[in-house]
């Protein structure tokens, strides 16, 4: 399709970047520019697909609950917020909350995106005078490595679980996938209805094995709670 602007997550852009400079090839049309989002954009990436796609990266970010919330200008300086329609700031650990001023319906008052960033206000060198991000430290999209080395994406298992749902009348509450040696999956999962549980095991554990080619192993627990790093 011959694209002048790609729109992408860091990581996806950054497999393709290594490929084209596997195959020692070149985008076939000219790249205006290339925006990121959905993900931390990292120095190393940068570099690597502004030598590759000889444009400059511009970082966006933003949240699904919401939506976009602030982007990089022209010198690439950290964040400029949409105060327009978002109100950001720190809490005392350096979270950043943010309140939606758009969304009347279903408002989001000092909600915790999962962030943190220091807000600032300051002029910035673009001639922009107002509210920045600095030093964003933000979500990674995480991955699994399969058994023939490829990374697996956590969209992949969020469709997994999805229809394993439907399949089960929803018992399915939380799971989480743990990979600490190459080779090897573990995964917990907390479900609502007991009755289904060999039945949920047994479906994961094929799926997973037969589609990453891994040694799986799964463990129902009573509580699974989200734990960062």
């Amino acid at each position: 399709s011959k694209p002048t602007i790609i729109f992408s997550f860091p990581s996806y852009l950054s497999e393709l970047s290594v490929h084209l400079q596997n195959q020692q090839s070149e985008p076939k049309s000219k790249i205006k520019a290339i925006l990121c989002a959905g993900e931390m954009l990292f120095d190393h990436q940068r570099k690597m697909m502004e030598d590759v796609f000889k444009t400059k990266i511009y970082n966006l970010y933003g949240s699904n609950e919401m939506g976009l919330m602030a982007m990089e200008c022209k010198k690439q300086n950290n964040l400029h917020i949409f105060e327009k329609y978002v109100y950001l700031e720190n809490d005392n650990k350096g979270q950043i909350l943010g309140t939606t001023l758009g969304e009347f319906y279903m408002p989001l008052i000092k909600y915790n995106v999962g962030d943190k960033g220091i807000i600032k206000l300051e002029k910035c060198s673009c001639g922009i005078k107002g509210k920045k991000i600095i030093n964003l430290e933000g979500r990674i999209e995480e991955y699994l490595i399969s058994g023939k080395r490829k990374k697996v994406y956590a969209s992949y298992l969020r469709q997994l679980i999805l229809k394993a749902n439907e399949d089960f009348n929803n018992s399915i509450l939380r799971v989480q996938f743990v990979q600490k040696k190459s080779g090897k999956l573990i995964f917990y999962i907390q479900l609502i209805d007991k009755s289904q549980e060999k039945a949920v095991l047994q479906r994961l554990i094929s799926r997973l094995k037969n589609d990453l080619h891994l040694k799986v192993s799964g463990k129902i627990v009573d509580k699974l709670f989200q734990k960062k790093g």
